[in-house]
């Protein structure tokens, strides 16, 4: 799954994060060719891609918080 950042049009400056469409289209086809399109099996592929989704976003979120408190520390005096 692909996640990438971009700056928010109407939130001048800011970044936003979304997903990939091909790359979720894509998972959510390998789920169902796994695991079948029956109705509760399209309920499990949906919460395994929202699983997968939050995973995602969570590493990307530490990621960027080791990288702000890096720059923290490196902003810090020597001693």
């Amino acid at each position: 799954m692909k996640v990438f950042q971009y700056e928010d049009k109407e939130k001048k400056g800011e970044k936003a994060m979304a997903v990939d469409v091909d790359s979720m289209l894509q998972g959510m086809q390998d789920l169902e060719e796994s695991y079948g399109v029956t109705q509760e099996k399209i309920l499990d592929n949906w919460y395994e891609l929202k699983r997968q989704l939050r995973e995602v976003l969570v590493a990307q979120l530490q990621a960027e918080q080791a990288e702000a408190e890096k720059v923290e520390k490196d902003k810090e005096p020597k001693k």
